[in-house]
């Protein structure tokens, strides 16, 4: 082994190889595994039968004793094949001979017997074959002549080549594979088995003819003759493989010994499975072009795909017809150009937007080109698009390229503009409409104060005309007594009447005035310092008056309930808490009037705590706009709450009723203005007033 040419060519031999060292073992026969200080690639490739040979197993332990038996007998120099069956000899028979008297050489010499070498049995039997020309290393023991070094590099050399050919047709997925005359495989690459599904090599008696279809075979036989007499030949087969495998292109060729005659057949297997689905996946893929072509074209919205540089690559019809740009090739194109050059900048900030964050943006782009409706007029100046671009990535995640959409929004814009052109239309009408009421109001509500005043006068006057005649009155005669008791009870009549048409249209005008200030906002609550009882006396001295023209007994007093505090001045508004009275105490008058039971109470309580509805008896409204509870900025002093309650002996309402007279313009139900008459506005700014003040209004009925 101190030859390096020696150890290059076991290292290469494509046999399954190792070396045993009888200087190190010959003193121990009896050791239970052997050592190998060499094992070629061939072997160590082969991990079971390297473990086999190194360690042995209980299936094969008579021919591991047999093996190491050999390995250890000194007398045994001459070559020995060992012939027999075993886990040991799977790969075929083994060849053994010595080296310089101290190392053991085993080879696998497998199924192919042109790799056999000359050996006589391992019992000592007579030889099998003839030695071939070229004797096995070792064989005599003058091996460092000049001559045996000249054999020997040769050999290596042939080993070398032939280990790296076997070695390149293991990695191509074309199958090679070589037949001796008899149709036995006597080499073939992992490809070849895949493809053809043929068993591995071992198998005896196993031919091609069994690994193809029976209705193929005469035609396979024309074929295999034609190779018999030397010439090569490229046909088609179908082996029995895996599915996908059936069809392959052969191409075969015959190979002479050197005396001219055919010793075997070599050729190469490519799998037609694999240029199928090569060709189906690029007519797929060519599918997929033209679909997604076809739908470029018929698609309402405009593709397009720009390099890094922001030139077009790409781009569909659709896109030329919403920019305005002429259909030119697309090297050609010059989008910026029809672009409007304010929105330029507004391409360069979500371009670089989208280069950074990698996600897609959109937005808003105008186009020179002026957009039509349908009609063909001009809708607007510009054709206005929403525009989507996003990256294509490449495999390491850089951009390749850039692709988009362009939608035309124009028709959007355009109904954008009409809405908002109509609705700022609709409110000035309305503000229009609003100063036109409050107009009106004022200008109605400035002489009813005239009016008002002169009816006054004629009541007073009439009262002092009276007062004046009423000494002489029993001495006129009873015909003209009676005429000017008539006429002054007429007079009467007919003031009252002005006072309370006038009243009642007033009350209108200050509805509508007072409803118009709080849509806009105007009206504002400034609180002053007043004394709560005034506000009662206030308000039962400006009824008392109408309520004992219709029968009516009012009454008004404050709660006092034990605990609570005596409280006599507050900060509120006052004439907007008046206000708030007046409506109330108004429609309680209206609705008991024709009643049989002519009672209205008006009571108030102060209290330091808010009270429930339990505690009030009442159903209170939700509150429509939180406002802050606290009327002065300050927030000085301590937090009261004041409570008035109105009742009347009324005709009442239900449930119904209750949700519905504190909505604007709604009254109880539609027979409430026939009888009552009335305007439905009252009672909402009543609500709204009280919101004002921080506070809640509800109501109880039977």
């Amino acid at each position: 082994m101190d030859s390096v040419s020696a150890r290059d060519f076991l290292y290469a031999d494509p046999r399954p190889t190792c070396v045993f060292d009888l200087n190190t073992r010959a003193d121990q026969p009896g050791a239970s595994k052997l050592s190998a200080p060499f094992t070629n690639p061939a072997l160590q490739s082969q991990s079971r039968l390297l473990r086999d040979v190194l360690e042995g197993s209980d299936h094969n332990a008579g021919a591991y004793f047999r093996l190491r038996t050999w390995v250890f007998d000194i007398n045994s120099a001459a070559p020995s094949t060992i012939l027999e069956d075993g886990a040991l000899l799977r790969s075929g028979p083994v060849l053994g001979y010595t080296i310089d008297d101290r190392w053991r050489v085993l080879q696998w010499q497998g199924a192919n017997p042109q790799l056999h070498h000359s050996a006589v049995p391992i019992n000592g039997g007579p030889s099998e074959k003839t030695a071939p020309s070229l004797p096995p290393l070792g064989q005599h023991h003058d091996n460092r002549s000049e001559e045996f070094r000249e054999v020997l590099g040769d050999r290596d050399h042939a080993a070398a080549r032939l280990a790296l050919m076997h070695a390149t047709m293991e990695i191509v997925d074309v199958g090679f594979f070589e037949y001796n005359t008899n149709g036995e495989l006597l080499y073939a690459n992992e490809a070849f088995y895949k493809l053809s599904g043929h068993p591995k090599m071992g198998t005896s008696g196993y031919t091609w003819l069994d690994c193809v279809y029976e209705e193929d075979k005469e035609d396979l036989m024309q074929r295999w003759i034609t190779l018999g007499k030397g010439k090569p030949s490229t046909f088609e087969m179908r082996w029995k493989g895996p599915p996908g495998a059936l069809s392959a292109p052969e191409d075969s060729a015959p190979e002479n010994d050197a005396g001219g005659c055919i010793t075997d057949i070599a050729a190469q297997k490519r799998s037609v499975s694999d240029a199928l689905k090569r060709a189906e996946a690029l007519e797929r893929a060519q599918i997929s072009e033209r679909r997604f072509t076809r739908l470029a074209n018929n698609a309402n919205v405009g593709i397009f795909i720009v390099d890094l540089e922001m030139k077009i690559v790409y781009c569909n019809s659709e896109w030329f017809a919403i920019s305005g740009h002429p259909v030119v090739d697309f090297a050609d194109v010059s989008w910026a150009e029809h672009l409007l050059a304010e929105d330029l900048a507004t391409v360069d900030k979500y371009w670089n937007q989208m280069i950074e964050t990698k996600q897609a943006v959109n937005f808003q782009l105008r186009w020179q080109k002026p957009w039509l409706d349908a009609q063909g007029t001009r809708g607007t100046p510009h054709t206005w698009t929403m525009c989507c671009i996003y990256h294509e990535p490449n495999s390491d995640g850089s951009i390749t390229s850039v692709a988009g959409f362009l939608t035309d929004i124009s028709h959007l814009i355009w109904a954008e503009s009409a809405q908002k052109q109509r609705t700022d239309e609709a409110i000035e009408a309305k503000r229009q409409q609003e100063n036109f009421i409050d107009m009106t109001c004022h200008e109605i509500r400035n002489p009813l104060g005239a009016v008002m005043h002169c009816a006054d006068l004629i009541e007073s006057t009439a009262s002092e005309i009276a007062e004046l005649l009423k000494d002489t009155l029993p001495s006129l005669p009873n015909d003209n007594r009676s005429r000017y008791e008539s006429l002054s009870k007429s007079s009467a009549e007919a003031v009252d009447t002005i006072v309370s048409c006038s009243t009642h249209q007033k009350r209108i005008m200050d509805d509508i005035l007072t409803l118009s200030k709080l849509d806009s906002k105007l009206l504002t609550i400034v609180p002053s310092l007043s004394q709560v009882d005034d506000v009662l006396k206030i308000a039962e001295k400006m009824f008392e008056v109408d309520a004992r023209k219709v029968g009516i007994t009012l009454q008004v007093w404050r709660e006092q309930i034990d605990g609570e505090p005596q409280v006599n001045w507050v900060m509120l508004d006052r004439g907007r808490l008046m206000q708030v009275l007046i409506n109330l105490l108004t429609n309680a008058l209206k609705f008991t009037q024709k009643e049989a039971k002519k009672v209205v109470t008006v009571s108030m309580r102060v209290s330091q705590a808010k009270l429930s509805e339990q505690d009030l008896g009442v159903e209170l409204v939700p509150v429509s706009t939180v406002r802050d509870r606290h009327l002065t900025r300050s927030h000085t002093g301590e937090e009261v709450y004041l409570y008035f309650k109105v009742v009347d002996s009324g005709c009442g309402f239900d449930h119904e009723q209750k949700l519905a007279i504190f909505e604007r313009f709604a009254q109880a139900s539609p027979r409430t203005h026939s009888t009552y008459g009335g305007s439905g506005l009252g009672l909402h700014i009543t609500r709204e007033l009280i919101e004002m003040q921080g506070g809640e209004i509800g109501v109880s009925s039977q």
